[in-house]
């Protein structure tokens, strides 16, 4: 079988193609796909057919006039690698032309856009058709006067740079005047708009037509009595600088005349305003036509009496139109002493304070003094009430418009004393007495007590004697002292004897009697006791015999002495 004759594909090789950019002029050129930027490589292999746009920016001072060779105009250029190709672009310089400023006077002239700066800087190159806007600014004390050459008039100056200009900036001096103050009498002066602070600098020199306001300020002692010269009156005084000009400020003294205090007693005088503190000083002066308030302050023990000269009753003014004086008369307070005394144990106390009787029981207080005192009994005792200057259990009152003397009177309060005959307590409601260690109390009078008797174990209670009788609670109204006695009896006992024939045991209730061990009981008379009879194992109960008989339980009243006998059988 024939076989094919097998051969692998071959590759053809590709083909590229030169791009060569020329400039003319000064400017850049840049690819896209990248590989030309022209200013430091101009030309670039690409690839059959590829589709390779130029852009060309021209240098500072240049236009773009357009592409020559494989392109042309002045847009973009787009070439088509189909065989090796090339491009000039061509750059033209821009026109420039110089503008000159000149100053006439002082100021200074700045330009827009930036460039021109006319004090340092008076000129500049600028593009064709540049548009420069050129502001003048006047030094201090010259105002602009206008421009010349390719600007007139005195706003901004706009030149359009279609050839080389020249502009002239015109300033004129402002005439200026001296405004001078002088003063007389004490005071200061003081401009608006700033310059004059006559006190120490009384002259300055303004702009023609500025309006200059004067303020005159008196100084201490001293009222502003008007401008003379330039001004006239007592106002502000305005100046128009249109020349030079002086104004005079008159201060005139303000008369100023003494007050003074004289004080009879003991006591102080202040003034309002300040500078009497009489007590120190008593004497001050004072400009004409004050008004002075003088406030009197008694000391203590003192009233105030009043005003004499300057002032009569009630708050002193004083106009202070002439030299003038005043006296504060101070009156002695008089004073009176309370004695209170006491009688029984208690204490006394005062509102306002000085009494306190127990300790001090005399005080002086000023006359018309109201005084309370309140009487505080002792434990056991009970206020009974005043007398001299106040009478009564309540508060004493007393108005002190003479010497006095008030007692009070304490009266001790009733005990119930308890006595026992026998054993036994006795306690009482309301609690105090637990009479078996404490038997006697002090209870304040009409107090209801109820005494109540308990008597030992092995006694009875056998009645009340002295403030009660009977046999139950004993109830004292404690108007005065009383005493009660409460008598506890023994209660008899009898004994019960129990004997046994033959084997068992007896008991008893109420217990005491378990005869096999204990065969006799005492018990109080007219106990009643039952006895139980238990034979042991083997035997019978036959009976009882002695204080009891039969066989059934053995019931014993012990009004005496008494003995049983249980009989048990085999």
């Amino acid at each position: 079988m024939a076989v094919a004759d097998y051969r692998p594909e071959q590759s053809l090789p590709s083909s590229s193609y030169t791009l060569s950019v020329t400039k003319s002029g000064d400017g850049t050129v840049a690819s896209t796909p990248a590989g030309i930027a022209c200013g430091t490589d101009c030309s670039e292999a690409y690839e059959a057919n590829t589709v390779v746009t130029l852009n060309a920016t021209p240098a500072a001072g240049y236009t773009f006039g357009g592409w020559s060779g494989a392109c042309a105009g002045t847009g973009e250029c787009v070439v088509t690698m189909a065989a090796a190709k090339s491009v000039t672009a061509t750059f033209t310089a821009i026109p420039k032309y110089t503008l000159m400023v000149y100053r006439s006077g002082s100021g200074t002239v700045a330009s827009t856009p930036a460039g021109i700066a006319c004090g340092t800087d008076c000129s500049e190159v600028y593009e064709i058709n540049t548009v420069v806007t050129l502001t003048a600014t006047p030094a201090a004390g010259y105002r602009f006067g206008g421009w010349s050459g390719a600007c007139v008039g005195t706003g901004e100056c706009a030149v359009t740079m279609a050839a080389a200009k020249s502009v002239t900036a015109t300033f004129t001096a402002i005439p200026k005047y001296t405004l001078m103050v002088y003063r007389s009498g004490s005071g200061t002066v003081a401009s608006t708009s700033a310059g004059i602070a006559c006190g120490t600098d009384c002259s300055e020199a303004y702009e023609a037509n500025t309006v200059v306001t004067l303020t005159a300020t008196p100084a201490a002692g001293y009222r502003f009595g008007g401008w003379s010269g330039a001004c006239v009156g007592t106002g502000e005084c305005a100046v128009t600088m249109a020349a030079a000009k002086s104004v005079t400020a008159t201060f005139t003294a303000i008369p100023k005349y003494t007050l003074m205090v004289y004080r009879s007693g003991s006591g102080t005088v202040a003034s309002t305003p300040a500078g009497i503190a009489c007590g120190t000083d008593c004497s001050e002066v004072y400009e004409i036509n004050t008004v002075v308030t003088l406030t009197a302050t008694p000391a203590a023990g003192y009233r105030f009496g009043g005003w004499s000269g300057a002032c009569g009753n009630g708050e002193c003014a004083v106009t202070m139109a002439a030299a003038k004086s005043v006296t504060a008369t101070f009156t002695a307070i008089p004073k009176y002493t309370l004695m209170v005394y006491r009688s029984g144990s208690g204490t006394v106390a005062s509102t306002p304070a000085g009494i306190a009787c127990g300790t001090d029981c005399s005080e002086a207080y000023e006359a018309n003094t109201v005084v309370t005192l309140t009487a505080t009994p002792a434990a056991g005792y009970r206020f009974g009430g005043w007398s001299g200057a106040c009478v009564g259990t309540g508060e004493c009152t007393v108005t002190m418009a003479a010497a006095k003397s008030v007692t009070a009177t304490f009266i001790a309060n009733p005990v119930l004393t308890v006595s026992r005959s026998g054993l036994g307590t006795v306690t009482s409601a309301p609690a105090g007495i637990a009479c078996g260690t404490d038997c006697s109390e002090v209870y304040e009078v009409n107090t209801v007590v109820t005494l109540n008797a308990t008597p030992a174990a092995g006694y009875r209670f056998g009645g009340w004697s002295g403030a009660c009788v009977g046999t139950g609670e004993c109830t004292v109204t404690m108007a005065a002292a009383k005493s009660v006695t409460a008598t506890f009896t023994a209660i008899p006992k009898y004994t019960l004897m129990v004997y046994r024939s033959g084997s068992g045991t007896v008991a008893s209730t109420p217990a005491g009697i378990a005869c096999g061990t204990d065969c006799s009981e005492a018990y109080e008379a007219n106990t009643v006791v039952t006895l139980n009879a238990t034979p042991a194992a083997g035997y019978t109960f036959s009976g009882w015999s002695g204080a009891c008989v039969g066989t059934g339980d053995c019931t014993v009243t012990m009004a005496t002495a008494k003995s049983v006998t249980a009989t048990f059988r085999l």
